[in-house]
């Protein structure tokens, strides 16, 4: 017969995760691992970032040192003036560059008007009697709870949430109760997205708003879509336009009342500025307090090293159970032999105590299987074996097995066997040739196979052997450990 390995996936995941141990060391040695070379290429870049900026002072210095006291005063007056437009330019430039309002075609802009009414069921009664309609304030505490916080739309769409907010404006007169919301937006869909959230934020503000002056209604009245052109969103952009161009013309200006000399101390210095810029930056996020840092936790490849720590054990575990040619679950037997197994014994090994936890993971994957009494599942499998042999009529058995560790097991079942057929036992047949006699001479035989030690090439061969000794196959009875 030719070998096969049975997978069960149950007792694959049961098999992993007993090695629980090993995954908890492994995981723990690669998360230090880990956090090791993050310490290391964090002090590698941190003393090449501060190598950088020294060379970039130095070579700031040198030129400086070129210079008369008056034009080293002139590069450091300019210097912080070019910063500081600088600064300013790269702002507005980031902002430019992500916001949705500035990138619009102000001659046909997709736009939602949202109407809404507020009505706190006002009415007058006669004779006249003093009564305040506060419909208009609550229009406008409704501006007030609207404008802003749009968090989640900006994240739908992968904005800001100030780049959302900005394209939302609200109109409302004086002593009306109606208000309307103006909507702007990259196309319809994205109009209608912040309308909805528009909605989810008037009704959860009205309760509060409703607390603290009069109980209301706010309603819906319309909704219309259009595209069409936003004059004042042209100014807007244009003043846009115009504010940068005036940063870098004024730039420009700083550089041009400079010589030769000067403008290369100015660009040396600029250059250093803007390394210590981006040093600072990496300081913040790791909360470093000094320009260049090392950071000594890193929690994404502790976190990564952790995780492969786990892997690696898994991926031994399972290459093990699926190369190892040995019996694994019942299905192993009854599968590729098409020999019956009578049952499966639990029996603790003497130098593998199962700690509570292995115990508990037993039960949670076998159930009342693995709680079964050693002695008991003995006492069961001996009387079926006696009534199977009685029915064959069949006087005399053989027990054996090709692993060495059943010793036990099969001891105490030709005790119990003892006083109800004539029972013998050895070991191996295929090791032991006196064994493999008194097997011969016996009229069935009963396998003891050990689960993940017991090979499928041996238990193949204690078969045929059985067979040509015209010897009856009773079962296989698998140990697990």
């Amino acid at each position: 017969m030719k070998d096969f390995i049975t997978v069960d996936l149950k007792d694959l995941l049961y098999r992993i995760i007993l090695k629980w141990r090993l995954m908890i060391i492994f995981a723990v040695i690669f998360a230090v691992a880990a956090n090791m070379f993050g310490i290391y290429k964090s002090k590698k870049s941190a003393d090449a970032m501060a190598a950088d900026q020294a060379a970039l002072s130095e070579d700031a210095e040198s030129i400086k040192a070129l210079l008369t006291d008056k034009e080293a005063q002139e590069v450091d007056i300019a210097v912080s003036a070019y910063m500081n437009f600088k600064k300013r330019c790269d702002a507005l430039s980031r902002y430019l560059d992500g916001s949705v309002f500035a990138s619009l075609d102000f001659s046909a802009v997709p736009t939602v008007k949202v109407n809404y009414i507020v009505d706190s069921h006002y009415e007058t009664e006669y004779p006249v009697i003093e009564k305040k309609n506060f419909d208009s304030e609550l229009a406008g505490m409704y501006i007030q709870k609207l404008s802003g916080g749009y968090d989640e739309t900006a994240e739908k769409y992968g904005l800001d949430t100030g780049f959302i907010d900005e394209l939302i404006t609200f109109d409302h007169e004086e002593g009306s109760a109606l208000f309307t919301a103006v909507i702007y937006g990259r196309d319809r869909q994205m109009c209608e997205d912040i309308a909805a959230a528009l909605d989810g934020r008037v009704n959860s503000a009205s309760p509060e708003i409703a607390s603290a002056l009069v109980p209301h209604d706010v309603i819906r009245v319309s909704s219309e879509y259009m595209v069409a052109p936003a004059p004042l969103m042209r100014t807007t952009q244009g003043s846009y336009v115009y504010e940068l161009n005036n940063y870098r013309g004024a730039m420009m200006t700083v550089v041009n009342t400079l010589n030769a000399d000067q403008k290369s101390a100015l660009e040396a210095y600029v250059k250093a500025a803007e390394k210590s810029d981006e040093s600072e930056e990496t300081a913040a996020d790791t909360a470093a307090t000094s320009s260049v840092s090392v950071s000594f936790i890193h929690k994404k490849l502790i976190l990564a090293g952790f995780i492969f720590g786990i892997i690696l054990v898994c991926g031994f575990v399972c290459l093990s159970y699926v190369h190892r040619p040995v019996v694994r679950v019942k299905e192993s037997i009854t599968g590729a032999y098409k020999k019956s197994v009578l049952g499966t014994v639990w029996e603790e090994s003497k130098d593998k105590k199962k700690n509570p936890i292995d115990k508990w993971l037993t039960s949670l994957f076998y159930g009342r299987e693995s709680e079964f009494g050693y002695d008991k599942r003995l006492d069961m499998l001996s009387a079926g074996i006696a009534v199977a042999m009685s029915k064959e009529g069949l006087e005399s058995l053989y027990i054996t097995g090709a692993c060495d560790k059943g010793e036990k097991l099969i001891k105490d079942l030709v005790k119990r066997l003892s006083s109800k057929v004539k029972v013998s036992s050895g070991e191996s047949v295929l090791y032991s040739p006196k064994s493999l006699a008194d097997m011969s001479e016996s009229q069935a035989v009963v396998f003891v196979e050990t689960v993940g030690d017991s090979r499928y090439d041996e238990i193949s061969r204690e078969i045929e052997l059985a067979e040509s000794s015209k010897v009856k196959i009773m079962g296989f009875i698998l140990r697990q450990e």
